[in-house]
């Protein structure tokens, strides 16, 4: 049953086909009482964790989380909702969880695909031990990170091989790949676009797949799409090859530049020469403010905001040496934002104080 709401916002259309589309649907197949362990591939992992937080999968039911590819302990009665990638490696590892038929990992077993997944992939589940404990086997077409709101990244790092390698193999695998990503883009945005594409040989190939999967997935009507189609245009990166040689001087740009950030998660040494990790993401409220200005600009708006944070503040400790019972559980209601506005600021402080630093000298 399809239960996502769409919005216009990708992130959070992803966010909802995870924790409505298959967590909550998964765990109304599960009886009452009992248990449900999410268990993760690498990949899917990234996914998970580029739209929603730990807190949101728990309070969905989800008993414990774990990885395939790790030594996990054994619960013969509880239910497995297993998310991966459909590759060989991930399939093989599930059909070890239940090699042992006297003592299997779990009772019955839920597996929801990254993307589509072909004939011979889906094969190798079919084995005596395994088959007849998989109660659900879809394709949840999810298979991307979200870098913002509505900002992408189908996570192919070395996909900019297809410009140097010369075994048309390998070429034609790294566009099947941005193909098949690419398509659950449009699948949870519930796109049905019209394809143009550069007549060079790559784009070619990849709109004529990318069409003949969307025609495929369309033709079914349980999966609507949106009335009013947009345009999906597929350009070479020949097509512009001076953009990659442009720098910006925007407050995100400027903090990839001079710090160490991996996966939106950047680190900071403290005093004492100890490395902390900070998430830069739409929790950070001053990140989303600044992170699209220049960053001179944003370094005098954070300046300004911090002085009327320092006003507030004051006005914030007053209030809790109040005697009045009613202010001081405002006091302790704002606590936590307090607190946690503090550690933003303080964040962005100190990356202001290095670019100064950088740009001054």
């Amino acid at each position: 049953m399809e239960r996502i709401k769409l919005s216009t916002s990708l992130k959070k259309n992803s966010s909802q086909s995870i924790l409505l589309n298959m967590i909550a649907t998964t765990r109304e197949k599960v009886s009452a009482g009992n248990f449900l362990i999410l268990v993760l591939d690498d990949y899917t992992a990234k996914i998970i964790s580029s739209f929603v937080t730990m807190t949101d999968v728990l309070n969905e039911g989800i008993f414990s989380v774990e990885r395939l590819d790790t030594v996990r302990q054994k619960f013969p009665k509880y239910h497995a909702l297993y998310f991966i990638s459909p590759n060989p490696k991930s399939i093989e590892k599930i059909n070890e969880d239940f090699a042992d038929e006297s003592k299997p990992h779990y009772s019955r077993i839920h597996i929801y695909f990254s993307h589509r997944i072909t004939d011979s992939i889906l094969g190798l589940l079919a084995t005596s031990y395994t088959y007849p404990r998989i109660m659900t086997c879809i394709e949840l077409n999810l298979s991307f990170l979200a870098r913002d709101r509505n900002l992408f990244d189908l996570g192919m790092g070395k996909a900019m091989e297809i410009y140097t390698v010369k075994n048309n193999e390998n070429t034609s695998k790294i566009i099947s790949n941005i193909c098949e990503r690419l398509f659950t883009v449009c699948a949870v945005l519930k796109e049905y676009p019209y394809i143009q594409y550069q007549k060079t040989p790559m784009c070619t190939q990849l709109a004529t797949i990318l069409d003949a999967q969307m025609k495929e997935f369309y033709k079914d009507r349980s999966y609507p799409y949106n009335e009013k189609r947009g345009i999906l245009l597929i350009l070479d990166r020949t097509f512009d090859i001076t953009t990659p040689l442009l720098h910006d001087y925007n407050y995100e740009t400027m903090v990839y530049d001079l710090f160490e950030v991996k996966d939106q998660v950047i680190s900071i040494p403290d005093n004492k020469n100890v490395f902390h990790k900070y998430e830069l993401d739409e929790k950070d409220e001053l990140w989303m403010k600044y992170k699209n200005k220049h960053f001179v600009v944003a370094l005098q708006e954070l300046q300004e905001d911090f002085n009327q944070f320092k006003v507030n503040a004051s006005k914030f400790q007053k209030a809790g040496e109040s005697e009045s019972f009613e202010e001081m559980a405002d006091f302790l209601h704002g606590v936590k934002d307090y607190k946690t506005k503090t550690n933003q600021f303080s964040l962005h402080l100190n990356l202001a104080e290095e670019m100064t630093r950088v740009y001054t000298y």
